[in-house]
């Protein structure tokens, strides 16, 4: 399994400091696994606003945290649930999301920092 992150931003912004590097990490893993789960609740409730907000937040750390097979979807599904897009269409760009962030936080679990 490729991984699906890259830490080299995070590693630049803590000048090697593990500690740092590690709390930025369960920061991250938190606010992901917060988001799917808020994503996935504002779905079922057909609420494209709070879909929109959320993929809005975290979007900034999706980069930080180099995950860039989410770069394009992300600014898709924000764009998408801003406009108030049907939700069939907006469907498969959260299950990418969620899918990928489900990996990514499995794998920073096993990080070797």
């Amino acid at each position: 399994v490729p991984i699906l992150y890259n830490l080299e931003q995070i590693v630049s912004l803590a000048r090697n400091d593990t500690s740092y590097i590690r709390k930025m990490i369960d920061i991250f893993s938190e606010q992901a696994t917060n988001t799917m789960a808020g994503i996935q609740n504002a779905y079922a409730a057909k609420d494209t606003e709070t879909i929109y907000q959320m993929a809005h937040r975290i979007k900034p750390s999706l980069d930080t945290m180099g995950i860039s097979s989410l770069h394009t979807v992300i600014r898709q599904l924000e764009k998408s649930a801003k406009e108030g897009a049907d939700l069939r269409l907006l469907a498969p760009m959260i299950e990418s999301v969620v899918s990928t962030l489900t990996k990514v936080v499995t794998q920073l679990k096993e990080e070797k920092i």
